[in-house]
């Protein structure tokens, strides 16, 4: 699965996209990257993006958006 953080344009964004295969590979992604702590992590489909070719679920933490998947991580 591609993640891409949440950034200022979708350029930006897929310049960072990584390849994670669950959850607990995107919370350690987080953390080791970015992050300095996680809270609760929600995945949810948002919308299919036909610039990038994406069914396109949305990373929420604590209800804020910081990136979007191609698929959904359980």
């Amino acid at each position: 699965m591609k993640f891409r953080p949440h950034r200022g344009g979708l350029y930006e964004s897929m310049k960072e996209t990584v390849e994670v295969d669950s959850l607990e590979a995107l919370k350690a992604h987080l953390l080791k990257t970015w992050l300095g702590h996680l809270g609760h992590l929600t995945c949810k489909y948002y919308c299919y993006d036909a610039r990038i070719g994406w069914h396109t679920y949305i990373i929420c933490e604590n209800g804020h958006p910081i990136g979007f998947t191609d698929g959904k991580l359980e």
